[in-house]
């Protein structure tokens, strides 16, 4: 009973820290909201979103490394969990590992069939395709 009592008081304290730290990303003060993220973690670490949160301020950041595993935790807790999912398909992206975004786009669709995900594919082909064809002139 009384692990059953703490276990709810820490998720209400984690609501309000990832209230708090909503705030502070919203004012893009991403800094700050990673620590009210952290601080929500502490209490309530079984929360996907919060680590997908932290992600994003990560990225936010270009601290891409450390955007990727915060998404591979919330996948972690939830492997189904497709905003991480895509989350690291576009940093993949962004990096110019191609092969690897459209792995995870492909994995994100496999789960949740998703207009912006086909667009991000989409992207992603003409992006690869507009490589490619710079390669075969060089």
């Amino acid at each position: 009973m009384f692990s059953n009592y703490t276990q709810k008081r820490n998720k209400a304290t984690a609501r309000k820290l990832e209230a708090i730290a909503a705030g502070y990303f919203v004012s893009g003060d991403y800094t700050e909201a990673l620590r009210y993220y952290k601080k929500a973690i502490a209490q309530y670490p079984s929360n996907a979103a919060t680590y997908s949160e932290m992600g994003t301020c990560y990225q936010q950041l270009k601290q891409y490394p450390q955007a990727i595993e915060a998404y591979k935790q919330a996948i972690a807790i939830e492997p189904d969990y497709t905003v991480a999912i895509g989350a690291i398909g576009g940093i993949y992206y962004l990096e110019g590992r191609y092969d690897d975004a459209l792995g995870m786009y492909e994995k994100e669709i496999e789960i949740k069939p998703d207009a912006q995900t086909y667009r991000n594919i989409g992207n992603l082909l003409r992006c690869y395709g507009a490589m490619r064809r710079s390669c075969r002139i060089l």
